[in-house]
This record gives C-alpha cells, sequence and structure tokens, in this order.
C-alpha cells in the first residue's frame, strides 16, 4: 500500500496483485511453485514469463512470497489490499440477499440508503435466494440488516409462542 501511496498507483497495484493471485491459482504454476524438486531458477522464469508486464515491484512481491513458501497467500494479500483501498476511499462493499432479482432502481435504492447509514459510498454485490420469501438481506462490513419476509415470519412466531 505504501509502494502505491508513493507512486500514486492505487488501482494498478489492485490490478496487478489480483493477476498475481490469478497467476498462481493456476493449476500448472501452483504445482510447479510448490514443488520442492523445481529449482528456484525455473520458478522465477515461469513467473516472469506468466507476469511480464506487470510492475517490477509486484513481480518481485510475488517472487518473495514464492521463496518463502507463501504463494497460497497470494489471494488473501490482494484481499487487504482491496479492503485496505476501499477503506482509503471510504467504500464499503455490501452483499445484498433478495427473493427476487433487484432491477436498477432497486439497486440504487439500497445502495442510497446503506450509504447514508453507514456514511461511506456503498458498492453492491447481489444474489438471489427465493428462500427469503420477500424484502432484502443487506451486510455491509459487520453489520447485517435482515428485512426479509422470512426472518419477520420468525420473530412473530416467537412472539406467537411466547
Amino acid at each position: 500500500m505504501e509502494v502505491a501511496a508513493e507512486r500514486g498507483e492505487y488501482a494498478q497495484w489492485k490490478a496487478g496483485l489480483a493477476r498475481i493471485a490469478a497467476v498462481m491459482a493456476q493449476p500448472e504454476v501452483h504445482e510447479a511453485i510448490e514443488s520442492p524438486k523445481m529449482p528456484f531458477g525455473l520458478k522465477r522464469q515461469l513467473l516472469e514469463d506468466r507476469l511480464r508486464g506487470l510492475d517490477p515491484m509486484a513481480v518481485n512481491l510475488a517472487l518473495f512470497m514464492v521463496s518463502r513458501g507463501k504463494a497460497a497467500l497470494a489471494p488473501k494479500v490482494a484481499e487487504e489490499y482491496g479492503a485496505l483501498l476501499n477503506q482509503k476511499e471510504g467504500i464499503a462493499p455490501a452483499e445484498v440477499v433478495s427473493a427476487v432479482p433487484l432491477d436498477e432502481a432497486g439497486t440504487a435504492r439500497v445502495a442510497a440508503y446503506l450509504s447514508e447509514m453507514t456514511g461511506k459510498k456503498v458498492v453492491l454485490s447481489a444474489r438471489v435466494d427465493p428462500e427469503i420469501i420477500g424484502g432484502i438481506i443487506a451486510r455491509v462490513g459487520d453489520r447485517l440488516i435482515d428485512g426479509s419476509v422470512r426472518n419477520r415470519l420468525i420473530e412473530l412466531k416467537k412472539v406467537l409462542n411466547a
């Protein structure tokens, strides 16, 4: 993050880390870099070939992870960098579950509501789960907002059984 800040290359580093994670996840690359029988020089060549065009400092990071036996952490590094970048930019990712697909207007209303609630720009990822019957369930960070019909029915059942 510090290197990206010094250079003003936040987006490039995000893309670079995602590319490193994707390359290291390729079965043939993963098998090669995890093999104790393969010399580091061949691992270096493989990664440099697959990461051609990427910032040399990012390639060095990938090589460092491989040399330390930490290549499996590449996806986590990319994910954590993304989280730090979101935090720096005041962006809060949110997962929204609805019983039916949300249209553009519905998505915009939910994003506006969550943005107002969190004080951050909210970026939604939506999925559909008919099991919730109606309404939505939203998760922003460690906050969970359950406005589903299923949840309301469960709460009503508790009240009626009491």
